[in-house]
């Protein structure tokens, strides 16, 4: 999802092009890092699982 799906377009069009692009970057790599921490909590869940089950 674009951070500019976010965001009001009335509010949209009063920011410039340099800063939109300075917010999407801010906001994918945000997204990327809460994908990353999801990622390892899965990984700790499965490793903590399998130490119980041994």
């Amino acid at each position: 999802m674009p951070w500019a799906s976010l965001v009001d377009r009335t509010a949209l069009k009063g920011i410039p092009a340099a800063e939109r692009k300075w917010w999407e970057t801010i906001f994918k790599l945000i997204s990327t890092e809460v994908d990353y921490v999801r990622d390892l909590q899965l990984i700790v869940e499965c490793i903590h699982l399998d130490i119980i089950d041994s």
